[in-house]
């Protein structure tokens, strides 16, 4: 991360409601720890619980979960009333009411931003079946380990926002939501993130029916097209027995014609076979600059990602290529 203070330390003072706020508060232990966070001391809200009437702290307007008693409240900005609609947290949170994007935020916060919401999706898609198994939990660890290769410290911190948001009441979707409203900006970040998610759910080979069912919810979230869709899962579905992507797929691989291919860098730039050259060379340069490895870090994708955003760099330049030499331009 960025920044000379501790791990996530973008994070502290850090206002937000939400699933994003109440993860923030489970993993530091705030006051609220589930549909929002208040800070520790002064940069909270101090209001009283209407279940057990607690003193705790909130970060502003919206639902908010009592870490004493568990009890469902909102907060007008006035004062704490029970709620008792039984509605997920999360998911009610006003996106449209809090105009913040990543803008606002220094790189620092939007780094932390992306780290944490990237845990907590993978412990919500492992939980989508209703039980996170041993096996996901290994298979997690070993993504950490292995596909991420984390530093220990960080390893640590990933491994406690998967439990703190394992455990906690979010849907998938209300997460996904309130992370595509506030980097709603930055499209290179929101489709790194969609192909993170991809690459865990085609981790240990099989693309399991609850999983795709929550990929097509942040695809629609993250307004992916099609093309895009199919561009990202070809880089996990082509992949040899010892993992490793194929080369090359001009030719026939696993099925795959050499027009379904070509369809596939196409999609990799956002177009089609019929748009002309013009516009595929203006697709590839905006493309090019905006995956630019240093420029996506300094939006917000944490350095420990830099190799999916190369990743990504590496596979616009080789689709570009690709369709400069089939139309001789």
């Amino acid at each position: 991360m960025s920044g000379g203070g501790a791990f996530l330390g973008g994070l502290v003072g850090f206002m937000v409601g939400g699933p994003i706020g109440g993860i923030i508060g489970a993993v530091f232990g705030n006051a609220v720890s589930e549909a929002g966070t208040g800070q520790n001391g002064a940069n909270g809200i101090p209001v009283i619980c209407p279940g057990c009437g607690a003193n705790i702290m909130v970060g502003g307007k919206g639902r908010w979960i009592c870490p004493n008693c568990r009890t469902n409240f909102v907060y007008d900005g006035y004062r704490a009333v029970t709620d008792d609609t039984g509605r997920d947290a999360g998911a009610e949170y006003d996106y449209d009411e809090d105009s913040r994007t990543s803008d606002s935020f220094n790189t620092e916060q939007a780094q932390d931003v992306f780290f944490l919401t990237m845990f907590s999706l993978l412990a919500l898609m492992a939980k989508a079946d209703g039980v996170v198994s041993r096996e996901e939990i290994i298979l997690v660890d070993n993504f950490i380990k292995n596909d991420l290769q984390l530093a220990s410290e960080k390893r640590d911190m990933a491994i406690k926002i998967f439990n703190a948001a394992k455990n906690s009441g979010y849907s998938f979707e209300g997460l996904a939501t309130q992370f595509n409203s506030l980097f709603r900006n930055e499209r290179n970040i929101l489709t790194t993130m969609f192909d993170l998610l991809l690459r865990l759910a085609y981790s240990d080979g099989v693309f399991h029916e609850n999983e795709e069912r929550l990929i097509i919810k942040a695809k629609k979230i993250f307004n992916i097209s099609d093309y895009e869709y199919e561009s990202f899962k070809a880089r996990y579905e082509n992949r040899g027995e010892d993992g490793a992507h194929n080369r090359d797929r001009s030719s026939s691989t696993g099925g795959r014609s050499v027009n379904e291919s070509m369809e596939q860098y196409y999609a990799a730039l956002g177009c089609s076979p019929s748009d002309g050259a013009d516009k595929i060379k203006d697709a590839y340069k905006k493309l090019a600059r905006e995956y630019h490895p240093d420029v996506i870090i300094a939006k917000g994708l944490p350095e420990d990602f830099v190799k999916f955003a190369t990743q990504r760099f590496q596979q616009i330049q080789a689709a570009y290529e690709k369709i400069k030499k089939a139309r001789n331009f």
